[in-house]
């Protein structure tokens, strides 16, 4: 019984064909018979080349498509003819019919070898195509051949130089090079490349730079009386061989700096001789020495490169004030105002520059001369914007601070080091100051009361009533910004008072 069964489902498959292919047949009012390519070719005239026979009585309106795939690339191009007029009987049709209307190339690597060479790189390639009514119903079965193309390693050619990418100066001639298994002759072919346009699409549609035929060998200098690549711009070349070509390669045109490279540590040799030492309490003396005997210094730099600081939640105006704190200030505290020894400047970027610069041309001996110069730096509790630097009571502060010291000799070698330093600030009153300290500043001092305006009658009140307990703020300025020496820092009282308002770094 299940014999007799399938038996007759198999009958009735069989006819459904039968009937499948009789409505096929009557639908279809176009046949389409596809031109194998000669072996191992495959031009873009073999491309869709057919003809079309119209097995009905009158004339049809269609238009056809094709399309051309390789096995690994896929679909590389296809194309829609216009619409045109089948009259009875054959008809040939082939690439350029398809051109007047539209092709679409989807691949232009293998558009470029078809079109430069004549021949498809090596692949399997599957052509089709497909005849339709204006209405867009099926006119003719769609129609495939295939066809394998196996190019020797002879006819393949291989860049080599300039790499794709590159960047050439436009000054130099550049040679080109390139590696394949034939002997040649080789067609060598540059191209600019122009906006937004691709390698393989310059290729194609702009005319040649530069082109030259017939050569022999595996390179080719470009001639000094050939037209010059311009700087700013972009070119592709690509080199072809009877059947053979080249993959399209991209190279900039710009001035290259060359840069003298010295094997191992460009400083090895470098002086950079930087000493740093806190000095009780607050004064911060640093020597710079650096360079050669033969290699003066043409510029140096020193810049705030770390700054952390750890503030009492409680004293929210500290807080407030640190948008100045490790800035660089100019003061002619020590009688230099900024200034280094020998060197012009110093250049910063505005009032609360975290970075000074000096420079001198023609350089600067630091090896066997070191330089001096003195500048402040603010790490202290202020008022923001004060220029007195107003001490608040309430701000007690660890600072830790990075300075980096940067020496660029006459050879353009720039070598650095970075001294980190930490301390606290602020919270502290300073100790009753004893007057034989200040001795024989008093003298100054008296000097500079009477240049001086006569002093408020509120503050003479507050000097007197704080001159026991906490000396004279008004006396320790004057002596500091008008007779400081070295010897001074010596005094932990008072570098520690003044040091609260604010840290100066001195350079011997």
């Amino acid at each position: 019984m299940k014999k007799n069964y399938l038996i007759l489902i198999l009958a009735m498959l069989f006819f459904l064909g039968l009937q499948f292919n009789s409505t096929l047949a009557q639908d279809q009012t176009i046949r389409i018979s596809l031109t194998r390519p000669p072996v191992n070719k495959l031009n873009v005239s073999d491309l869709w080349k057919l003809d079309l026979e119209n097995i009905t009585n009158e004339n049809l309106t269609i238009y056809l498509e094709g399309t051309v795939t390789e096995d690994k690339a896929g679909i590389i191009v296809e194309g829609q003819s216009k619409v045109f007029v089948v009259k009875p009987g054959k008809t040939s049709y082939g690439y350029n019919d398809f051109k007047n209307g539209s092709v679409n190339w989807k691949n232009k690597k293998y558009q470029e070898a078809i079109v430069r060479t004549g021949n498809a790189p090596t692949g399997i390639y599957t052509i089709c195509v497909t005849a339709k009514l204006e209405s867009g119903e099926i006119a003719g079965q769609e129609n495939c051949i295939e066809q394998n193309i196996e190019i020797s390693s002879e006819q393949q050619v291989m860049l080599i130089s300039p790499n794709d990418g590159e960047e050439l100066d436009p000054d130099t001639s550049p040679a080109f090079m390139w590696n394949s298994g034939g002997s040649g002759p080789f067609d060598i072919r540059i191209i600019e490349i122009k906006g937004s346009e691709s390698r393989d699409e310059a290729m194609k549609i702009n005319r040649p730079f530069f082109e030259q035929k017939g050569i022999k060998g595996n390179s080719f200098q470009y001639p000094v009386t050939a037209p010059k690549f311009v700087e700013g711009k972009k070119y592709a070349w690509m080199v072809s061989s009877g059947t053979g070509i080249s993959e399209v390669w991209a190279f900039n045109i710009s001035h290259i700096i060359l840069l003298t490279t010295i094997s191992g540590n460009c400083c090895a040799k470098f002086v950079k001789e930087i000493t740093q030492t806190y000095l009780d309490g607050g004064g911060l003396n640093v020597s710079l020495k650096a360079g050669s005997n033969t290699m003066p210094i043409r510029k140096v730099t020193m810049c705030l490169v770390y700054l952390k600081s750890v503030t009492d939640p409680n004293c929210p105006e500290c807080k407030a004030a640190h948008t100045l704190w490790g800035s660089f200030i100019c003061m002619d505290i020590f009688g230099t105002a900024c200034q280094l020894g020998g060197f012009g400047g110093p250049v910063h970027t505005d009032g609360h520059s975290r970075e000074l610069t000096w420079s001198n041309n023609t350089g600067v001996d630091m090896y066997n001369t070191p330089r001096s110069g003195s500048f402040g730096i603010l790490l202290d509790p202020v008022v923001s914007g004060a220029v007195s630097n107003v001490l608040m009571k309430c701000c007690k502060t660890d600072v830790e601070f990075c300075i980096r010291y940067s020496f660029t000799d006459i050879s353009c070698v720039t070598c650095d080091t970075v001294i980190c330093s930490k301390t606290s600030i602020g919270g502290v009153q300073p100790k009753t100051l004893d007057d034989s300290v200040f001795q024989n500043y008093r003298k100054i001092d008296e000097q500079i009361k009477k240049q001086n305006e006569e002093p408020n009658i509120k503050e003479q009140e507050k000097e007197k009533k704080d001159g026991e307990g906490q000396g004279s703020s008004s006396l320790i300025k004057h002596i500091f910004i008008k007779g400081i020496d070295n010897n001074l820092f010596k005094y932990s009282d008072f570098a520690s008072y003044y040091n609260r308002h604010q840290y100066f770094i001195k350079t011997n």
